[in-house]
Formats: C-alpha cells, structure tokens, sequence
C-alpha cells in the first residue's frame, strides 16, 4: 500500500521515486494569502473531477494549483520573516541538507530563498529492513526526511537568532516527479527560482542553489559542503 495522508496539502510518496519539498519560514505568508488559499481549495473542491481523473490525481492537480498560489507569494516576500536572506542561516540549511545526503537521500537539486527553501531529494532504500510483501517499507518516509531538514535547522537557526519560538511553518509541500521529464522540469523550476523572484538574472549566479554547485555523473548534487 502507498503512503497517501493530507493535511492542508496533498502528501503522496510512490516507493523510489524523487520527492519535491518546499518548506517555510513560519508566519511567511500573509492573512489574506492563506486566507485566498483557503478559498481557492473550496473552489476546486466543488468543482467536478475531470473525465477518466482518479482521486489521487484530482488531489495531486489541486495541489499544484495552490502550491504556485503559495509559491509567487512567498518569492514577493512582502511580509514575513526573511531569516533565510542571512549567509548564517542560509549556511545552516546546506549545511544540514548535505549532511543527510547519501543517508537518507540522493539529492538532486535545492534552492535556499529568503523566507523559504525547496528539495528535490530521491529517499534511500532501508537496508536493514527488507518487506517483500511491502515495497513502501523498504524506503526511507518523506516524514523522517522532512523532519530532518526542519528540526535541526530550528534549533540552531533560534540560537544564532537569539530567538525563541517556530521557526518553519508546520506544514509542507511535496510532489514526486512521475518521470524523467518532470524530474527535469522540477529541477528547472527550484534552480531558476532566484530568477522568478528577480534576485539574480541568471540561477548560477545563486550561491545557495544546487545551480552553483557541482554535479556527479548521475546528475545529483556533488557532496563537498565546506560552507
């Protein structure tokens, strides 16, 4: 059986297959964003499903719709904390997105934004647990995965920060490239981010992007994090 949970956005994470992740600054977007969000769900929610449109799919196509919603708000950054924007804490984050790299995941791509960060990242195979009957629990689960970039982070971030309190947003947002294509297409849209935001004009040119970082032959992220 495949992992299928919502909360305010759809969760679907198919065994062996690469995992988009965006995560937040808590309290980055604006009232009246979320509360647009909100609306935009009921509306979709009534909406009749496409023909030939499975349940996951519909789910799968709504949440895209409110990601890009999501997405353009937090790259204006009109309100918000920015934490992110600091070369210490942007450091924390690669610092610890690298460190899991080859343990939890093969990591593919990454951008590290003011007030948020997105990851594609492929979870590893659990070698000392074997299920032939189910292929899901050989893998490592996005939550472990998301758990890892977020609670760490927190703790140190508040500390440079001399801050107390959330530092990321509860919830996140994740979608598994269903093909090479898309892997392509995902990998495209987190590295050229920068550009959409209008902080850079060309993504190399962000240093805290896999776009300035080396790749392995395979196309995922060299591992030589020196900060």
């Amino acid at each position: 059986m495949k992992q299928f949970y919502r909360h305010r956005l759809p969760h679907w994470q198919p065994p062996g297959t690469a995992i988009f992740i965006t995560y937040r600054l808590f309290d980055s977007l604006p009232k009246q964003v979320i509360e647009q969000l909100a609306e935009e769900k009921r509306r979709l929610e009534r909406e009749p499903s496409r023909t030939g449109e499975s349940r996951r799919d519909r789910v799968l196509r709504e949440g895209k719709k409110l990601f890009a919603l999501a997405d353009d708000a937090l790259d204006a950054a009109l309100v918000g904390p920015k934490w992110l924007a600091r070369d210490d804490i942007a450091a924390i984050i690669l610092e610890n997105l690298f460190h899991h790299a080859d343990q939890l995941y093969r990591l593919w791509a990454f951008v590290v934004m003011p007030n948020h960060a997105h990851v594609l990242v492929e979870p590893l195979i659990l070698h000392d647990h074997i299920d032939k009957e189910n292929e899901d629990a050989n893998f490592i689960t996005l939550e472990r995965i998301t758990h890892a970039l977020k609670s760490f982070t927190a703790k140190r971030a508040n500390c440079v920060l001399n801050r107390t309190g959330n530092f990321w947003q509860e919830e996140s947002f994740d979608h598994w490239a269903r093909d090479e294509k898309e892997l392509d297409r995902i990998i495209a849209y987190i590295e050229n981010n920068p550009v959409k935001a209008s902080l850079v004009d060309s993504p190399e040119k962000w240093k805290w992007s896999s776009a300035a970082f080396e790749r392995n032959e395979d196309g995922t992220c060299l591992n030589r994090w020196n900060g």
